[in-house]
């Protein structure tokens, strides 16, 4: 009795923890809550907020926009805000949350038929109609703050942030504080994430990380081409930029970002 008991013990502690893939597109439909495809949400950053340790998160072809303000966000004391930051507005990542993007928006895509160059998934940091570089441009298209674990981003387009300098002005970001003027496309404090399959492109740095900024981080970038990328200061990179940082890059093409890295270590 002791022993089925402990078995069905297991048995419902194994459901209880199973992990969870949560569905998106660019529009809504059915219940709109994501629990699959003919219910998929079109709130990214709301299906990673509601995502657990070990879920992930599948997002179909299509443009997206963050909604949220990254200020305040902090995943652990479970905060995460829901008002329109303008500029300050991001996509964050959370600890041990996967996402990938590249499948096709129609039907009822599987891992499969996935494919992030025939279906991109492009994440923007662009505000209202124009497509160029604005100051109304999102100061980040995603940020990583803290210990993020085997969080992963893959199988996205990352474009059309436009950071900006004003002092030393800071958003905070799971307790820390993220600088509003570097990593424009992906900003990395503190925080290791795995980086796959991406393209960053046509991204602007005030000051450095056009593409990517590492702040004490080490991501993993693995099948990433980052181009057409830029910073309006000479001396830090366009492309990525790695303060007291230790990246680990393989199979990445720097291409017309002016600078393309910059590796700088202090004390």
């Amino acid at each position: 009795m002791k022993k089925h008991l402990i078995l069905i013990l297991f048995i419902l502690f194994a459901i209880e923890t199973q992990a969870v893939i949560r569905y998106v597109r660019p529009a809504a439909s059915g219940a709109g809550d994501g629990s699959s495809w003919a219910n998929a949400s079109n709130d990214l950053q709301l299906m990673v907020n509601n995502s657990a340790a070990g879920d992930t998160v599948w997002v179909a072809a299509g443009t997206y926009f963050p909604r949220y303000t990254a200020d305040g966000y902090n995943a652990a004391a479970s905060i995460y805000p829901t008002t329109d930051g303008g500029r300050d507005n991001a996509f964050i990542l959370k600890e041990d949350v996967q996402l990938f993007g590249g499948f096709p928006n129609t039907g009822t895509p599987t891992w499969a038929n996935r494919d992030w160059t025939v279906y991109p998934t492009i994440l923007s940091g662009q505000r209202g109609d124009n497509p160029n570089f604005t100051d109304s441009n999102c100061c980040h298209v995603v940020i990583s703050a803290g210990n993020v674990g085997t969080a992963c981003l893959d199988g996205f387009t990352i474009t059309r942030s436009r950071s900006f300098f004003v002092g030393l002005d800071t958003v905070v970001v799971n307790g820390y504080p993220v600088l509003r003027y570097r990593g424009a496309g992906i900003h990395n404090t503190y925080s290791s994430p795995t980086l796959t399959n991406l393209c960053v492109d046509s991204n602007r740095d005030d000051q450095a990380g056009g593409s990517i900024y590492n702040y004490f981080s080490s991501p993993i970038l693995t099948n990433a081409m980052i181009s057409n990328n830029s910073s309006t200061y000479y001396a830090h990179a366009g492309g990525i930029q790695n303060d007291n940082s230790s990246p680990i890059l393989t199979n990445v093409i720097i291409s017309h970002n002016g600078l393309g890295m910059a590796n700088f270590r202090n004390g």
